[in-house]
């Protein structure tokens, strides 16, 4: 199992192979990463490259890594190279229900909102502006939806016309700030914008890069990641020449199979402070697939209170890796300036030495790590008081 965690965080850029490099870069070995509005995308391309948030927010100005809509119709940060296919992979998820609803519950019609983007459109060519200034610009032709509205996620028609329109890539949502860990927005046109494949060739293009990210996967785990049917899966999956993995549910590409035959664990530990949804666990669903069966005892906090991690699918902490495998979890408390840690094993020197930091790290450069866009001091007061 250690070996099989050791080769996940090869494949993942987590042995220090990816040092140096860019973001861009690392987004497109590693694969996107789940943004929620707090700092996974930023703690994720850190530990593998070393790169300073203003490097990072950087590329992010320069559209080299964006904040899309992709797999499951969520939010991801991914490289340019890959914004046509993570477009792609989003249509029909979370657009053509909210869409559906508001048609069937609110008096929404389909061609009101088709006129809306247009308006949109218009708005936004040459301009970034606010959802706020969007809607004193365009006045009568937003309109409230109510409190039945309300009650459905759905204020305004601003927001159903906004997700079709970023989904094809017509428009593009940029961070008011430059940063990725929060959410406020402005939209703007986007020229020159990517042109999508068909639905069809991006799921197999999203296949294989998922395969390549994770290493040995379940069609389980790619069919979640993807949102697929079976049917849809297998047709993505049809080319890959996918092999049974040892004696596992598990299938790989045919080069991780031989690397994997090649591949030593190393001795020394490689300590990475990662965000509770990298890539190194998200692309599995779960933090059981790189727990050790006898650190399943251990708590950690999660939507529900302490749980033994052995019996949780998403934990709140970040989450310390050593050579792929959790190790412990971890938070920041900036109110005192600290991050605090808790291991499952012996705390090494290594351990103590990353923490220490990425801790100064932190407090010259982001402030505060949250977890997701609502993870503030006062809701983390009880992770934290786990960890002291």
């Amino acid at each position: 199992m250690q070996k099989l965690h050791a080769f996940w965080a090869k494949c993942q850029g987590l042995d220090g192979s990816l040092q140096g490099r860019t973001a861009e870069e690392t987004l497109e070995r590693s694969g996107w990463i789940r943004s929620v509005g707090g700092s996974s995308p930023y703690l994720g391309i850190m530990a593998r490259t070393g790169l300073s948030r203003a490097q990072i927010d950087q590329e992010l100005a320069e559209i080299r890594i964006h904040e899309l809509p992709s797999a499951r119709g969520c939010t991801y940060v991914l490289p340019a190279s890959n914004f046509a296919t993570g477009l792609a992979n989003a249509q029909g998820n979370g657009d053509a229900a909210d869409l559906t609803t508001a048609i069937r519950y609110l008096g929404v019609t389909r061609e009101e909102i088709e006129r809306l983007q247009d308006n949109v459109l218009q708005a936004l060519q040459g301009k970034t502006l606010t959802p706020t200034e969007i809607k004193k610009e365009l006045g009568d032709a937003v309109r409230s939806l109510g409190e039945d509205g309300k009650k459905r996620g759905m204020t305004t028609t601003l927001g159903l016309a906004f997700t079709p329109l970023q989904v094809t890539g017509k428009i593009r949502r940029i961070p008011v700030n430059g940063r990725l860990d929060q959410q406020k927005y402005a939209y703007t046109a986007w020229e020159n914008g990517p042109t999508l494949p068909s639905q069809a060739q991006a799921q197999a293009d999203l296949a294989r890069k998922f395969f390549t990210w994770a290493g040995p996967a379940s069609l389980k785990h790619f069919r979640w990641f993807a949102n697929l049917t079976v049917p849809a899966c297998d047709l993505a999956i049809a080319d890959l020449n996918l092999q049974p993995f040892l004696d596992t549910d598990l299938l790989a590409l045919p080069e991780h199979i031989e690397e994997f035959e090649k591949f030593t664990r190393p001795d020394e530990p490689k300590i990475s402070f990662v965000g509770s949804l990298d890539n190194i666990s998200h692309l599995r669903g779960k933090f059981q697939a790189i727990l050790n069966p006898e650190d399943a005892e251990h708590p950690v906090f999660t939507h529900s209170g302490l749980k033994p991690s052995g019996f949780v699918g998403e934990i709140l902490s970040n989450a310390i890796i050593d050579r792929g495998t959790l190790n412990g979890v971890w938070d920041f408390d900036p109110e005192a300036g600290k991050l605090l840690y808790k291991t499952f094993q012996i705390e090494t020197p290594e351990v103590k030495r990353a923490a220490e930091e990425l801790e100064q790290i932190i407090l010259s450069d982001h402030g505060d790590i949250r977890t997701f866009s609502l993870d503030s001091p006062a809701s983390r007061k009880p992770r934290l008081d786990s960890l002291r």
